[in-house]
């Protein structure tokens, strides 16, 4: 079995994206991490229709809605009349209750059951949150085998990146060391002298590590800058 780490940094570069993801799942089997399985959400019963329509005074966009409602529009707005407050917490004040004005309240109209639809409906009503309580432990399992996968990876992906950024330094060395030959008439030594005036000997000499074939810009692999256009 060819691992990622089988191959030298000269092919890793060379690899496209699509190449590298070919090695993803022997690098999670040797890091004994699953892979991520698709997500299967369990079947939501259709909700029932709610039996009464009913008026809330919402406080604003910041407060959400009070814990009240309203047979009419115009008992509500009759309470608004009244100049409540909406009593907060502040959490960077503690304990201190804040009695905030509303002074861009408005209502809104909330479809509700009461208690006695709630009731009939209960057994329905029961199974549609189990549904969902179900499908957020899935995601929530979901999300963290996804973190698993990714701190896997992230050596694969990070290194990836490291070796197309050196076959870019590289390629950029080489077209250099060509124009100057170039320009030098073909003298080699002449080419090389101008060349070390422009890159240390470290680069120079990490260039000619690579030796072979000598890689050029087309050739090397664009390397996507964002670790979120990495779909695990």
């Amino acid at each position: 079995m060819q691992t990622y780490w089988d191959l030298t940094e000269k092919e890793r570069a060379a690899l496209s994206y699509e190449g590298v993801q070919r090695y993803v799942d022997a690098e999670l089997m040797l890091k004994g991490v699953l892979a991520v399985p698709e997500l299967e959400l369990a079947p939501v019963p259709d909700m029932p229709t709610p039996d009464v329509v009913v008026y809330r005074p919402k406080a604003s966009a910041r407060f959400g809605g009070f814990d009240v409602a309203f047979a009419t529009d115009d008992q509500a707005r009759a309470f608004l009349e009244l100049k409540p407050f909406h009593i907060v917490r502040d959490w960077q004040l503690g304990d201190a209750q804040i009695a905030d004005r509303l002074d861009d309240a408005r209502i809104e109209i909330v479809p509700a059951f009461t208690r006695a639809a709630a009731d009939i409906f209960r057994s329905k009503l029961e199974s549609i949150k189990a549904a969902k309580d179900e499908n957020d432990r899935r995601k929530r399992a979901r999300d963290e085998q996804q973190k698993k996968v990714d701190q896997a990876l992230a050596g694969l992906w990070e290194d990836w990146h490291a070796c197309c950024a050196k076959a870019r330094k590289v390629a950029a060395i080489n077209a250099t060391r060509e124009k100057y030959l170039k320009l030098a008439g073909g003298d080699e030594a002449t080419a090389a002298r101008f060349l070390a005036m422009v890159h240390s000997e470290a680069e120079l000499a990490e260039a000619a590590e690579w030796g072979g074939d000598k890689p050029t810009p087309s050739a090397v692999p664009a390397a996507p800058t964002n670790v979120n256009e990495i779909p695990f």
